[in-house]
């Protein structure tokens, strides 16, 4: 029943922007529509999927909430390491010719603070940032405040 009730809205979905016939057709297509949903199967239908949504929403938001900090656990240890190589090779862009600069060249750079060592620092100061936590997803984010610190 599902794939029948698809397939007619690709169906008419499709006849109504493909139509070239005008006005009448598109009335025509919209009289079936409405009779179509006006039907009390139809309606049955639609009822129920609404019943087993209620259903199980509860359950979904369960399963999200266990899983939630697993996944964010995932997320940030891709994040730390995503964030190192990319120190990493801002290190290797930096410092990486260390030898073929001359004394002047470094007397110049120790006065002057460098977009590098911006961004340097940025990243340092934000993996030394204490994360924050998504208890629940109903919770305002204000009321949660950064994680706890682990021993």
């Amino acid at each position: 029943m599902k794939k029948r009730l698809i397939l007619l809205a690709g169906l008419g979905i499709g006849f109504v922007l493909g139509s070239y016939s005008g006005r009448s057709s598109y009335e025509k297509l919209r009289a079936q529509v409405d009779q179509l949903w006006s039907d009390p199967r139809v309606q049955e239908q639609f009822e129920k999927a609404g019943d087993t949504v209620k259903e199980k929403a509860p359950q979904v938001a369960q399963a999200v909430k266990d899983k939630a900090p697993e996944v964010a656990a995932g997320v940030q240890s891709a994040a730390a390491t995503a964030v190192a190589a990319g120190r990493e090779k801002l290190d290797d862009l930096t410092h990486g010719d260390e030898d073929d600069e001359t004394l002047a060249d470094v007397e110049d750079t120790d006065d002057e603070v460098t977009e590098e060592d911006q961004i340097s620092a940025a990243v340092d100061e934000a993996l030394e940032a204490d994360p924050d936590v998504v208890s629940d997803p109903s919770t305002d984010p204000v009321d949660e405040g950064p994680a706890a610190p682990t021993a």
